[in-house]
Parts: structure tokens; C-alpha cells; sequence
């Protein structure tokens, strides 16, 4: 974020708004699907939904593996559009949850198109754009969270298009923003891997359990 010491006159005319930088739009509206399960060659659409952005700040082939295929019927299909489909450095928020969650396309599978319902909220940055990481950090930030996100949503989350495109944010230079997008993948695959570390703790501990009780007479 950009450093202001100056006057009050000089932040105003400085200060911007998202949709002065990045592109904000709604997911479309779809009835409900069905999961399904595609064979990989055939491709197919895929649903992002909010629960699938809690585990990782990018989604990558391996977080959107675990995200269903869905069948769309022809109604559903005529309706979308090409700037429907998420691209990658696409920003996706859930709009309408019980929790707040960001992440970034980092992937698109081949032969796979992604799309998000009108219950999440997509974030387009220019191709090549160096902001759209340090917009993510911002929105993921704990201060955000805390001092914007809890404090106008504090039951139940329920973002508009509008209020995103309407929040203040100065990008910082692009030498910073740089910075950032080698900041996010190391953080990303440092949360890889204490995942892992706590799975393999986790399930030492299961062993340690059901390993005793089997060695323990029944009864």
C-alpha cells in the first residue's frame, strides 16, 4: 500500500477504488445442479463453490481436482457466456455464505471450463496485470477481514457487486506487486506443506489409538 504523509486534499485525489482497476462482475445464475463424475479426456463444466476456497489463497490443478463436474442443461448453457468462464489470475469471492473466502485461478485444467453461481462475486485484472496479487493479499488480509468484512457483515455474508467495485485500494509500485506474486506461491506451497505435516501428525495419532485398543482384550 502506498504511503500518503501528505494532506488530506492530496489522499482524495490519489485514493482508488477496485473498479477503477480490476474488473468486477457476479457469477451466473444457475438453478440447481447435479454433480457428476467426468472422464478426464471428455472435459466438461466445473462449479466452483465458496466451500472450495477455504483451503487455499490459489487454486491450482490440485485443489480444482477435487471440485465435481456438473451437468448443465441445454436451458443453463444457452445462458452462458464467454466472460463467464474464470480465467486464470481470476479472483473469486463468496458473495453469499456463512463464511468469507478468497482465492485465485491459478489453473485451468484442459478441456475443462470453470464457473462460479451468482452467490460468488469474480475479479478480472487485465492480462499480466501485477495488481491482481496484491489486490488478493488485501482481501485476504486479516485486517481486512476483521475491520471491513466482520464489521459491515457480522451474521451472515452478503457482498454486492457494488460494494466491491467501491472499495478503496492504491496498488502499490509495480516492483512491490512483483514481489507479492513470488510471496503468494511461496505462501501457498508452505501451506501445502504443513498440511501434509499435520496429516501425517494426525494420522500417527489415529494409529497410536486404534494400534493400543487392538492389542487390548474386547470386552
Amino acid at each position: 500500500m502506498a504511503i500518503i504523509n501528505d494532506t488530506t486534499t492530496h489522499l482524495d485525489a490519489i485514493m482508488q477504488t477496485l473498479h477503477q482497476i480490476i474488473k468486477v462482475s457476479s457469477g451466473i445464475a444457475l438453478s440447481k445442479v447435479s454433480d457428476y463424475e467426468a472422464p478426464a479426456y471428455e472435459g466438461g463444466f466445473k462449479l466452483i463453490r465458496p466451500q472450495d476456497l477455504a483451503q487455499s489463497m490459489l487454486l491450482t490443478a490440485r485443489e480444482l481436482a477435487h471440485v465435481p463436474y456438473v451437468t448443465l442443461t441445454p436451458t443453463l448453457k444457452a445462458k452462458i457466456k464467454p466472460e463467464h468462464y474464470l480465467q486464470v489470475n481470476d479472483i473469486v469471492i463468496s458473495a453469499r455464505s456463512t463464511s468469507y473466502q478468497v482465492a485465485m485461478i491459478s489453473t485451468v485444467p484442459d478441456k475443462t471450463r470453470l464457473l462460479i453461481s451468482n452467490n460468488m462475486i469474480c475479479l478480472r485484472p487485465k492480462p499480466d496485470q501485477p495488481e491482481a496479487y496484491a489486490i488478493l493479499v488485501y482481501l485476504n488480509s486479516q485486517w481486512f477481514r476483521e475491520q471491513v468484512v466482520k464489521k459491515e457483515f457480522p451474521k451472515m455474508i452478503n457482498i454486492t457487486v457494488k460494494w466491491v467495485k467501491e472499495l478503496a485500494f492504491n496498488p502499490p509500485s509495480p516492483e512491490v506487486s512483483r514481489q507479492l506474486k513470488k510471496a503468494v506461491k511461496q505462501y501457498d506451497q508452505l501451506a501445502l506443506h504443513n498440511a501434509k505435516l499435520m496429516q501425517c501428525a494426525s494420522l500417527r495419532l489415529e494409529s497410536q489409538l486404534f494400534d493400543t485398543n487392538e492389542e487390548k482384550p474386547h470386552g
